[in-house]
């Protein structure tokens, strides 16, 4: 395994793209945060909703929808009553 600093990564983002091809490369932030560069070929996609594509579609349709105009703006408390639940606040 390869831990990289950011700046790093990014002087030499060709020497760990392949790297990441026979092992892991972890890339650290300064933020805290770190991030596992993987190859798309390990990636395992097991989100069933958000892969499908009819919800992409359905989503993309809701998006303009929104943006022309055909849609309602509803209170949080409008919602729990169309869902049946009670509001917790």
């Amino acid at each position: 395994m390869t831990i990289v600093r950011a700046t790093d990564f990014r002087k030499n983002m060709s020497h760990y793209l392949q790297l990441a091809n026979t092992e892991r490369v972890i890339i650290t932030h300064r933020s805290g945060n770190s991030y596992e560069l993987l190859p798309k070929t390990q990636i395992v996609d097991n989100d069933t909703y958000y892969s499908n594509p009819a919800v992409i579609e359905n989503l993309r349709q809701a998006e303009l929808d929104i943006a022309e105009g055909r849609s309602i703006e509803l209170t949080s408390e409008e919602v729990a009553k169309m869902l049946g639940v009670w509001d917790t606040n």
